[in-house]
């Protein structure tokens, strides 16, 4: 359920909850926050993805969603943002996954485009082997049981590959994967 709590919203999931803090961005379906999370002492910055208001009442576009859920929960990976938590509340279903802080390969084509720079080509290749290693365990997924279950991501685009400040690219957005097989 979300609730105002002063100027905050709060998402909760389970027994512990989120206070959203700011817009990050949107995509095609879904808006992304970031919010924090509460555990123990510490307060831990998430990105939580949600449903475009048009399109929560859709049960395609939720079972799309929730899918996504489902399949990003099987991959844990330094080259996909991983899913902690999916959830429901009256805004309808929301996925809490890794807060990547840096930019999408997108972003920074077009800042450096803008600028006139040319990004180096050790730089290209690593961004390329980063998104192939994560590729690689999407296809080689595995669920709870250890059965195979290939993931096919489909939309592998420069919008979908965030590189963080670490200089870690990793693949996000499963909204329209597939099962494999």
């Amino acid at each position: 359920m979300s609730e105002g709590w002063g100027d905050e919203t709060i998402v909760r999931t389970g027994p512990r909850a989120l206070r959203v803090l700011r817009p990050l961005g949107e995509g095609g379906m879904g808006e992304v926050t970031v919010g924090a999370r509460r555990e123990g002492r510490f307060e831990r910055t998430y990105a939580i993805k949600r449903l475009k208001p048009a399109l929560r009442e859709l049960p395609e576009a939720r079972r799309a969603f929730l899918e996504e859920a489902r399949l990003s929960a099987l991959l844990y990976h330094p080259n996909v943002v991983r899913v902690h938590d999916a959830g429901e509340d009256d805004e309808g279903p929301f996925l809490v996954m890794d807060l990547v802080e840096g930019v999408s390969a997108l972003q920074l084509t077009r800042e450096a485009l803008r600028r006139e720079w040319e990004l180096p080509l050790e730089v290209g290749l690593e961004i390329a082997r980063d998104v192939a290693l994560g590729l690689r365990a999407a296809h080689e997924a595995r669920d709870a049981g250890g059965a195979e279950t290939p993931i096919l991501h489909r939309d592998v685009s420069p919008q979908n590959v965030l590189i963080g400040y670490d200089g870690i690219a990793r693949l996000a957005d499963f909204g329209i994967a597939r099962v494999l097989g």
